[in-house]
């Protein structure tokens, strides 16, 4: 395996272990995306309310290409925090068509 396949693949492992360290705090026992579930309550969808998440990450990694720098974490936590609400919005999307199938609409 190429070194940077490799590399992408230990990343792909630390951000198992980053998820299931940030859902104790954020998620609750019967749903791991909770926070992002709450959307709902605005009348977002919870792929979209991910999406909207990843949108700020988008946002501050636009400030750091920009100044060079960030106030708060760096660069790399946002990066990781956009693959991962990626992943949640992609769970929440397949949630939302298993649901409309179950439906048949």
């Amino acid at each position: 395996m190429h070194r940077k396949s490799q590399r992408l693949c230990e990343i792909l492992d630390e951000l198992k272990d980053l998820h299931i360290k940030k859902s104790r705090d954020y998620g609750q026992t019967h749903d791991p995306f909770s926070n992002i579930v709450q959307s709902q309550d605005w009348g977002v969808r919870p792929w979209v309310g991910a999406m909207v998440r990843a949108g700020d990450k988008v946002h501050r990694l636009k400030i750091f290409a920009t100044r060079g720098s960030l106030a708060n974490e760096g660069a790399k936590d946002s990066l990781r925090d956009l693959i991962v609400y990626s992943a949640i919005a992609l769970v929440e999307l397949e949630q939302e068509e298993l649901e409309k199938d179950l439906q048949g609409t």
